[in-house]
C-alpha cells in the first residue's frame, strides 16, 4: 500500500479534527486539521508539478523544523518525488556531498541558507 493511500484513509471522517499544532512565524500556536493538511499538501504538490518535478525526481530539502517541511514531504509522496532531507546543521562539505550524490532536480531551503546552496549548485559536486 502506498503512503498516500494510507494518509487518504486516515482522513476518512476526520477532516475536521485537529491533526497538528505548531508555533507560527508570529510566535502564536497554530492548529491544522487533517483536512487543512491535505489541502496544503495538494497545493504544494501542484506547485512542485508546475515547476517540473515528476515521479522519480529528487528534491533536496534543507529546512529547520517547520510546517512547510510536512507540506513538502506529503507533496512529494503524492507525486512520487524522492524527498531528500538535509540536516540544517550540515555545512557546505556535507551539503555538497548530499547534493552531488542525490543529483536533485531542485533544492528547497530557507532564504538565510541561500549563500551556501546556490554556490554549490553552480559548482556541481
Amino acid at each position: 500500500m502506498h503512503l498516500t493511500t494510507l494518509f487518504d484513509q486516515s482522513l476518512l471522517g476526520r477532516a475536521d479534527r485537529a491533526a497538528m499544532e505548531y508555533v507560527g512565524g508570529d510566535g502564536i500556536l497554530q492548529t491544522l486539521t487533517f483536512g487543512q493538511i491535505e489541502v496544503r499538501a495538494n497545493q504544494m504538490a501542484h506547485e512542485l508539478d508546475a515547476r517540473g518535478l515528476a515521479r522519480g525526481d529528487r528534491l533536496c530539502v534543507h529546512l529547520a523544523n517547520r510546517v512547510e517541511f510536512i507540506d513538502l514531504f506529503l507533496a512529494c509522496t503524492r507525486l512520487g518525488v524522492v524527498f531528500v532531507p538535509m540536516n540544517v546543521l550540515y555545512r557546505e562539505r556535507e551539503l555538497r556531498h548530499i547534493i552531488g550524490d542525490a543529483d536533485p532536480k531542485a533544492v528547497v531551503t530557507a532564504r538565510d541558507a541561500d549563500a551556501i546552496i546556490p554556490t554549490m549548485l553552480e559548482c556541481g559536486p
